[in-house]
């Protein structure tokens, strides 16, 4: 439909044609054009269109879709063509056949039979469901389509077959408690070297179940972290993070140290090159992702890269024998696994430089208490501070994990980012938890004088 306007002047109003309004389309043309003028005997419609009105011209192809379907479209075209409408003009695209219809066939059940690794035959598979749409299919009827395809595939119909728990004290020819941790399946790197058995820690579940225990094993060389040594500890916390019964973690390290450092031996012939491409500190970085406490018990030494990866864990507890110190610039290096971030936050800017420039001032236990490093001091034998660090993890086990797990990420957010962050985080979090279930028991066991039962959710 088009209303008509009537004769404008001025060579700036040569040819305008915009839809002003749906269904309606209105014609300027100038006295200077030779265009012919609107039709003298149709009255103007500023708010409809005239009864039964054609296009004025044939070649507006574009317009038509605006006009009456009524109205046939003349045989002759126009002998000119206006510069506006010739720029405007779309031609039309002819719509691609439909691929997919009601009408296709539905596939017929595939009689193939496969065998699993154990020899019992695959379920039967039924056809997949048909797409039913007479144009191309939308992307979520693809998505249904390749998700059916790959759900129904022969390799995802074999049977799991679960790792068993294996001893890697045994398979070494004595000990206990070394389990093997088996892999999650996410990837490469995950997987433990030696077919899912630890060679560097000892890996156990203590407290009923609820709580990890690592320990580094290799007191000969002071639990040095190698890179072998610090991807199977990221591989047990990664296990330890999605067992559901596991609610905290704890390191530790075998005989006089918790760890005196990097393996210097390991990274004294890297290059600049080797060291970048190779990842070398590739596996740090996963510790800090884990999102269930964990708690170093450190007794002895924690040096360099020890001093570090104690630094990474949420709380530190310490024995009465235990040092810290990052003496790495005494080697033409300086710390590399946040020594020199977190060590700050820790202690503040004096001790820290003092630690990281000279290379020679040590910090005690009693020491890293007062400064703030270390939580709290644990008296006696290394077994007593092992056996504390155990009790703290099934103390934060016992609490809603998901509250837990928000708190720790809220608490990290002050070492990450500036106040306000902080502040948003917190709040966002605190909210959140009025959406769990832990926090009706938790509340209601308060008012109802009671021990609380979290289910975790």
């Amino acid at each position: 439909m088009a209303c008509y306007a009537p004769r404008t002047r001025g060579a700036a109003s040569r040819l305008l044609s915009l839809p002003p309004f749906p269904g309606r389309a209105c014609y300027y043309s100038s006295p200077t054009s030779s265009l012919p003028s609107c039709p003298p005997t149709l009255p103007l419609h500023p708010l409809g269109p005239p009864a039964a009105a054609p296009p004025p011209y044939p070649h507006q192809s574009w317009l038509r879709s605006t006009v009456s379907a009524t109205h046939s479209a003349p045989s002759k075209p126009a002998p000119f063509a206006p510069y506006a409408l010739s720029v405007l003009s779309a031609p039309s695209v002819p719509q691609p056949a439909p691929r997919f219809s009601n009408s296709d066939p539905a596939p017929a059940p595939s009689s193939a039979t496969y065998s699993s690794p154990l020899g019992a035959p695959f379920p039967a598979v039924s056809p997949p469901p048909p797409l039913s749409s007479a144009v191309f299919p939308s992307a979520a009827t693809r998505v249904n389509s390749a998700t059916w395809h790959l759900q129904n595939s022969p390799e995802h119909l074999r049977p799991h077959v679960p790792r068993e728990f294996s001893s890697s004290a045994e398979s070494n020819g004595g000990g206990s408690g070394a389990a093997e941790v088996p892999p999650d399946g996410d990837g490469a790197g995950e997987t433990p070297p030696g077919g899912g058995i630890f060679h560097n820690i000892r890996v156990e579940i203590v407290a009923d179940g609820q709580v990890g225990l690592i320990t580094l094993a290799r007191p000969k060389a002071l639990n040095a972290l190698s890179q072998a040594v610090m991807g199977e500890v990221v591989s047990a916390l990664k296990w330890m993070d999605k067992e559901e019964a596991v609610g905290a973690t704890v390191i530790t390290g075998e005989g006089r140290a918790f760890a005196a450092g990097a393996d210097i031996a390991e990274m004294a012939p890297l290059s600049f090159a080797t060291a970048f491409k190779g990842d070398l500190l590739g596996a740090w970085d996963d510790v800090r992702r884990i999102k269930k406490p964990v708690i170093a018990a450190v007794n002895g030494y924690a040096l360099g890269g020890g001093c570090e990866l104690a630094m990474m864990c949420d709380i530190i507890l310490a024995g009465e024998k235990a040092v810290f110190g990052q003496p790495e610039v005494k080697l033409g290096v300086i710390p590399g696994m946040g020594g020199t971030q977190r060590l700050t936050r820790a202690v503040g800017k004096a001790r820290a430089m003092e630690m990281v420039l000279t290379g020679e001032f040590f910090m005690d236990a009693n020491e890293a208490v007062q400064a703030g490093l270390v939580s709290r001091v644990i008296s006696g034998p290394p077994e007593d501070l092992v056996k504390a660090a155990i009790e703290m993890g099934t103390k934060i086990a016992s609490l809603s994990q998901p509250a837990v797990a928000m708190a720790k990420q809220s608490v990290n957010a002050a070492f990450s980012g500036c106040l306000a962050e902080g502040l948003a985080l917190e709040r966002a979090n605190f909210l959140s938890t009025f959406a769990l279930a832990d926090q009706q028991e938790g509340m209601g066991a308060f008012l109802e004088k009671r021990e609380a039962g979290f289910t975790h959710g």
